[in-house]
């Protein structure tokens, strides 16, 4: 079966645009020492067993000023909560949207959701049911720093992925 056009091209658009994101803040970066490693092959259906035991831990993703686009660096770690969810169906992960003071209040809410929304394209991209993710945003009302500089600034550039603790019905 070939392809249709239609079909590939929000796939082609998302890679590209994730090609062109900037890098976000080396403070909150992780080291390339602390990259996941593949599980060997005798030990998968050990780490399969594991991720549905052990949901991720939660994940900020930091944006560029006015960014929504997931860069590229977050992508491992993006596949991990994919396959978590993907093994738990009744699992769910909340997005929250977040951008700095800086712009109205109203386009800081709406920068926040489509930051939550890039994040849950990325998921579904990956597999996850659309039910399993909520995607809302805060906008500038939940900072992680309160200074008003680029320092804090590109802290509260951010959407914040979470897997809930509990599974619901």
């Amino acid at each position: 079966m070939t392809p249709k056009p239609y079909h590939l091209g929000p796939l082609l658009a998302i890679t590209l645009l994730a090609a062109c994101s900037s890098v976000p803040p080396a403070a909150t970066s992780a080291s390339a020492d602390s990259a996941v490693k593949p599980a060997p092959a005798a030990a998968a259906g050990e780490a399969a067993t594991a991720r549905s035991a052990n949901p991720p831990a939660r994940l900020s993703i930091y944006f560029p000023f006015d960014g929504q686009v997931v860069a590229e660096r977050y992508q491992q770690e993006l596949a991990a909560h994919a396959d978590y969810l993907m093994h738990a169906p009744r699992q769910r992960a909340t997005i929250e949207g977040n951008a700095d003071e800086r712009g109205s209040r109203e386009y800081n809410l709406a920068l926040g959701q489509k930051r939550a929304e890039a994040v849950r394209r990325a998921l579904s991209l990956r597999g996850v049911a659309d039910r399993q993710i909520e995607a809302i945003s805060y906008g500038e009302e939940r900072p992680q720093a309160a200074c008003h500089e680029e320092r804090c600034w590109e802290l509260n550039r951010r959407a914040d992925l979470q897997v809930d603790a509990a599974a619901r019905p």
